[in-house]
């Protein structure tokens, strides 16, 4: 898979993470109107299975937005107990798939864990980690995956299998703030860093055809980390202990970054 991540594209997850009206039926699912699926052209993505997996010990109530197709109407699925679990199918218009999460009832726990998982075709697309705030609230943003830039059986030269893949990401500040990164199946890993420094090593396998680093910043979301003017982080990647790559991301402005603020490099 050939993709450049641009910090410009995470507008889409800030705005999908605006809160949405709940739900109170776990059957009212997301429907496809037929209308939108005659707007796009076919993608060959019939029958191609999305699960979307939800697991932890969160207690409070959920709200589910899962993304199947272009334009389609979201409807939140109201989840109530954990573990959750629930398959579509990606109609074969659709061009990309997604998700979020959002739980602003107040009726959770500070500090307990939500783990939101999308699966395409079987294989893991992305796992979001996020820990309930001081009233209990949490959100869960899910990436888009879009099927022009995402090949789930891409693997990499034999040579590049069996490599040491090491992040490692160094701020001048001691807030939590949150990364986004590539792991060994391909598949990406979502989580809010707390301790620092902070390194993540894996071994490459058939399916690690790119090793990517980014963070991002939801302003005026008190849910996740947000970055002070003059806050800075580096970032480092390794590979079989040889720096490869490194990258900064400074804040300059209430809204504003300057930065070169991604690690990303092809195994192929």
């Amino acid at each position: 898979m050939k993709k450049s991540i641009h910090f410009q594209s995470l507008l889409v997850v800030f705005v999908a993470l605006a809160p949405l009206p709940s739900c109170t039926n776990i059957d009212d699912r997301p429907k496809v109107l037929p209308n939108a699926q005659e707007q796009v052209p076919s993608t060959g993505k019939e029958g191609n299975d999305v699960r979307y997996l939800i697991s932890g010990d969160y207690s409070g109530t959920l709200d589910l937005s899962v993304v199947l197709h272009n334009n389609m109407p979201i409807h939140p699925i109201t989840v109530n107990a954990l573990p959750w679990e629930q398959t579509f199918k990606a109609p074969d218009t659709s061009s990309f798939i997604g998700g979020w999460i959002n739980a602003f009832h107040n009726n959770g726990m500070p500090g307990q864990e939500v783990n939101f998982k999308m699966f395409f075709k079987d294989r893991l697309v992305e796992s979001v980690t996020r820990s309930a705030n001081g009233e209990g609230n949490v959100n869960l943003p899910m990436e888009t995956l879009h099927f022009d830039t995402y090949d789930p059986d891409g693997t990499i030269d034999p040579g590049h299998i069996g490599k040491t893949v090491r992040y490692e990401a160094e701020p001048n500040f001691d807030h939590p703030f949150n990364v986004r990164y590539r792991v060994a199946d391909g598949s990406w890993e979502n989580i809010t860093l707390t301790n620092f420094p902070w390194s993540y090593s894996y071994g490459t396998e058939a399916h690690s055809t790119e090793a990517t680093l980014y963070t991002y910043e939801l302003v005026a979301n008190e849910l996740d980390g947000i970055m002070a003017v003059n806050d800075s982080i580096v970032y480092r990647l390794y590979i079989n202990d040889v720096e490869t790559q490194s990258a900064i991301l400074h804040k300059i402005g209430p809204e504003a970054f300057r930065s070169e603020g991604q690690i990303h490099y092809e195994f192929d």
